[in-house]
């Protein structure tokens, strides 16, 4: 968020064309937390999708409201679209953020379940890393004159410029999705599904 806060064309957007009406203060810190705020709430639904139906069935959920919600923060035009998608984001990863890492050690071997554990939330910092650089601003002189660009939105004239980064925070969720559709379920939620079927028969 503070990258694409610090874009030219985002802030060129945000005071001539007021999209976001000049973003300070309060509405500025409301446009940060909007992110994180839903996770208070959103865990606990996530921790009942994940014991009721599946770990699986829990990131599935939280992946499609990680990418609804990047369509539409990408897509925003005025401030409350963009705090809107925000909670959004916020909330679909607080519910895959609760199921993914219970998948994982379950799913790994014994041996590996630490090794793996860890990386999994070491791998927050190589996401933050990849987004700082795309919404990173370079400069090239070329006849004296100063070009500011973006690596994401290089040469992206226009809003685009800073919409183009929003838009790529879909990639992740498509790779997760992805991956999980070919992942096995939880041994631990198959065996308490199983039972809970012949409970009822």
């Amino acid at each position: 968020m503070e990258r694409v806060r610090r874009s030219p064309r985002y802030r060129m957007a945000a005071d001539s064309l007021r999209y976001f009406d000049s973003p300070k203060g309060q509405l500025l810190g409301l446009y940060a937390a909007s992110v994180y705020l839903p996770s208070l709430v959103f865990a606990f639904v996530g921790e009942q999708i994940s014991n009721r139906w599946g770990r699986r069935v829990a990131i599935w959920t939280g992946t499609a409201l990680l990418l609804v919600g990047g369509l539409w923060n990408a897509f925003a035009q005025n401030p409350g679209q963009f705090i809107g998608s925000r909670v959004v984001i916020g909330s679909g990863g607080a519910i895959a953020k609760v199921s993914a890492p219970a998948l994982l050690v379950e799913i790994a071997h014994p041996r590996l379940r630490p090794v793996l554990g860890g990386i999994y939330f070491g791998l927050y910092y190589s996401g933050s890393f990849m987004s700082a650089v795309m919404c990173s601003e370079s400069r090239s002189h070329i006849a004296s004159v100063a070009k500011l660009s973006q690596v994401a939105g290089l040469y992206i004239p226009g809003t685009w410029s800073w919409r183009m980064p929003c838009f790529l925070q879909c990639m992740g969720p498509l790779l997760v999705f992805a991956f999980t559709c070919t992942a096995p379920e939880s041994p631990r939620v198959s065996q308490t599904l199983a039972q809970t079927l012949n409970r009822s028969f």
